[in-house]
């Protein structure tokens, strides 16, 4: 890979700025929250992505508003206000466990640590690590199809093992649109 295919993270952040904004809209519902979570991945971009330059900046981006709209979700369940929010906004359900509230990382991470190996290294290398199918075929030393097929029983597991803890794939997919 050349230097003139690498992109500057901050150049790229700055610019699709409204992306960042959807982003942050499909993950809270509430509008000055959102606004707030937006902020926040912006200025968690432009602190770490400092003098960076990456192949891929939408998926370098899109893990640091992971991690940051994780965190936001983590602060939000273990809150007092998550309980009632009043009467202009529908209460936020606790699905995630019975005894104590975890964040939607924490779910995340205990769902794929369940995986065997090979499913866990191609949702690591393709979601984590942005690669394409290729990369992540020749990391493996497998072809293509047989990724593709570890992907796709991956992500049947991992919809099991969410739904064992209540979460659908209508409360993820939500959750998770970029």
């Amino acid at each position: 890979m050349d230097g003139s295919q690498l992109i500057d993270v901050v150049e790229w952040a700055v610019e699709n700025q409204s992306r960042i904004d959807r982003w942050a809209r499909r993950w809270e519902r509430i509008p000055e929250e959102a606004r707030q979570l937006g902020q926040d991945i912006l200025t968690k971009t432009l602190h770490s992505g400092a003098g960076k330059k990456v192949q891929y900046p939408v998926t370098y981006v899109w893990r640091i508003a992971w991690g940051v709209a994780c965190d936001h979700y983590e602060r939000k369940v273990k809150s007092p206000q998550s309980v009632a929010l009043g009467a202009e906004h529908e209460e936020i359900p606790n699905r995630v466990s019975g005894e104590s509230a975890y964040g939607l990382r924490s779910v995340m991470r205990s769902a794929i640590s369940q995986l065997p190996r090979r499913q866990k290294q191609v949702i690591w290398h393709r979601y984590y690590e942005g690669r394409l199918w290729e990369d992540v075929a020749s990391e493996l030393g497998i072809s293509v199809g047989v990724a593709k097929k570890y992907h796709f029983k991956a992500l049947g597991n991992l919809r099991k093992g969410l739904s064992a803890v209540g979460i659908t794939k209508e409360d993820w997919r939500d959750q998770l649109a970029p």
